[in-house]
């Protein structure tokens, strides 16, 4: 029993009938004031929430899904050599969330001056308001745009998942098309710049097995012209082995030349989509069944603090 009414029956009631009916009166008081105070609590937490939520920006994720190409696929030349394990799978993502692409995002679709990627933090939960306060500070878009670039990927596949997010669900759109885009050109490059630094290296080697070819052959010229000693003819079967070897290695890597000019020639990425970015029909954020759940929870977990407040007092005050 509570020490106030514990206290009161004590001192002022003497018959124990009286005392046990008063108590139970107020104990019955006080059962009504917590129902009330929780269901008022409640369903002032649940109007509340209810009007919030028009309020609460909508973030839209136009979503790409890529697939890398191992090098076990077909007769394909894969620029992904270690078997797409797990470090070569996290540096294609490292490429994929640099600064770099999602800035050249930014310039080409000039979102330089979009007040959502300057006016405001990603995801902040004042993004509405922050852009009507004229003293807001500027954030540079592209870490902002950075910022909002979701990437997902399963390590029991090479499926990779990306997309941006955004309050307008065409931008989200634009964008993650155009990042696909610049990361197979990027992809492209690279395999290009590889290509190229493995002609030129069998190019350099071709040119020494040219040289030492022409070398052996003025020595067998030489050779040829004196006269034929055992140590002669010991030596110029060296050398004839020798050219043979060269000539081998100067074959080798005339074919490697060609092969690296025409890979060149006809390359293709590592990567391709299989699913492009659609725009999106429903926000990302907030999500609707999220939201009620939260909502429902705050709403019961107000209501029982309201519940367990100390009514004892008032039931003095309605029997007075």
């Amino acid at each position: 029993m509570n020490k106030f009414l514990r206290h009161h029956y004590d001192l002022e009631l003497i018959d124990p009938a009286l005392k046990t009916q008063m108590w139970m009166t107020d104990r019955s008081l006080i059962h009504r004031f917590r129902v009330k105070a929780f269901l008022i609590s409640a369903l002032v937490t649940l109007i509340c929430g209810i009007m919030i939520w028009p309020l609460l920006p909508r973030y839209y994720q136009a979503q790409t899904t890529l697939v890398f190409r191992s090098p076990e696929q077909g007769d394909k030349i894969s620029f992904l050599k270690q078997d797409l394990d797990e470090k070569a799978i996290q540096s294609e993502l490292d490429i994929l969330s640099s600064p770099v692409l999602t800035n050249e995002v930014v310039k080409r679709l000039s979102l330089q001056n979009d007040l959502e990627f300057t006016a405001s933090s990603p995801l902040s939960p004042f993004a509405l308001m922050s852009s009507a306060w004229s003293a807001a500070p500027r954030i540079d878009a592209g870490r902002n745009a950075l910022a909002r670039l979701i990437v997902q990927h399963d390590r029991r596949s090479y499926t990779v998942r990306f997309g941006y997010l955004s309050k307008d669900p065409q931008k989200s759109t634009d964008m993650t098309a155009l990042l696909s885009t610049l990361y197979l050109d990027e992809l492209t490059a690279r395999k290009n710049r590889q290509f190229a630094r493995d002609a030129d290296i069998a190019r350099s080697r071709l040119l020494s097995a040219t040289f030492r070819q022409s070398q052996l052959n003025a020595a067998i010229d030489e050779l040829t012209k004196l006269s034929q000693s055992p140590e002669d003819h010991a030596a110029l079967s060296d050398l004839i082995t020798e050219k043979t070897k060269v000539i081998q290695q100067a074959n080798l890597a005339r074919a490697q030349v060609e092969e690296a000019l025409g890979r060149a020639g006809a390359i293709e990425a590592d990567a391709e989509v299989i699913t492009p970015a659609l725009m999106p029909l429903s926000p990302l954020f907030p999500d609707p069944l999220i939201f009620a759940a939260a909502l429902l929870s705050a709403s019961l977990i107000f209501g029982v603090i309201a519940g367990l407040i100390d009514f004892s007092p008032l039931t003095q005050i309605f029997k007075a």
